[in-house]
C-alpha cells in the first residue's frame, strides 16, 4: 500500500485561507476575492480538505478547520 503524498502548500493556499477566517465560503467567492481561477480554487479546496485543513460542508460551501502556520509550510 502506498503511503499518501505529502500536501505541497502553495501561497494560493494561504489567500484561501485567510478568507476563510472570515466565515464559511462558496468556492466561487473565495474565487472572487483572490483573483484566483474557480478551477484552481476548486481544486485547491480538495487538496486543503483532504489534508484536514477545510471542511467540505457541501453545496461549495466550506470552512476552515485547522489554518496551517504558513511560516513553516511554505518555501521561501
Amino acid at each position: 500500500m502506498a503511503l499518501p503524498t505529502p500536501m505541497r502548500y502553495r501561497p494560493a493556499d494561504e489567500q484561501i485561507c485567510r478568507t476563510l477566517r472570515e466565515g464559511r465560503n462558496l468556492a466561487t467567492n473565495i474565487a472572487d476575492e483572490t483573483d484566483l481561477s474557480r478551477q484552481y480554487v476548486s481544486d485547491r479546496l480538495g487538496e486543503l480538505a483532504q489534508a484536514g485543513h477545510i471542511e467540505n460542508l457541501g453545496s461549495g460551501l466550506y470552512e476552515l478547520e485547522d489554518e496551517p502556520n504558513w511560516s513553516e509550510v511554505l518555501e521561501e
